[in-house]
């Protein structure tokens, strides 16, 4: 559904989560990710730190702003407003699909991104 559905991951949970050695290498080393900064040293989630959430100061947003007329914070609410209703429907109607019981369980208008508490 075009977005990430690994949340968070329990790195000394190996029966339950397979996973590259260097998976917090990139994200540490980008800035994304600290260690020190986590729940827990075990823990890593994965959705919020390798998932896109635009920024209000990014140079293409504040050009793409300018040009729509908007401030660079609205567009950027904008775009996370749409790709979280976008990727949320799409996964639950996959659900729904593959089993109406369940599926009719998991809220519709649910927006999946990056900065959700829900997963």
């Amino acid at each position: 559904a075009n977005s990430f559905t690994i949340g968070k991951m329990n790195l000394s949970d190996t029966d339950n989560f397979k996973y590259s050695p260097g998976i917090t290498d990139l994200a540490e080393e980008k800035g994304w990710w600290r260690r020190e900064g986590a729940d827990s040293h075990e823990h890593f989630d994965f959705f919020r730190t390798y998932g896109y959430t635009p920024k209000a100061t990014g140079i293409e947003i504040v050009k793409q702003a300018k040009s729509a007329g908007m401030s660079p914070e609205a567009l950027v609410k904008w775009y996370s407003d749409l790709g979280g209703i976008y990727a949320g429907r799409r996964m639950w109607r996959v659900f729904n699909l593959l089993s109406p019981t369940e599926g009719a369980k998991l809220e519709p208008h649910r927006m999946h991104q990056p900065e959700a508490d829900y997963f």
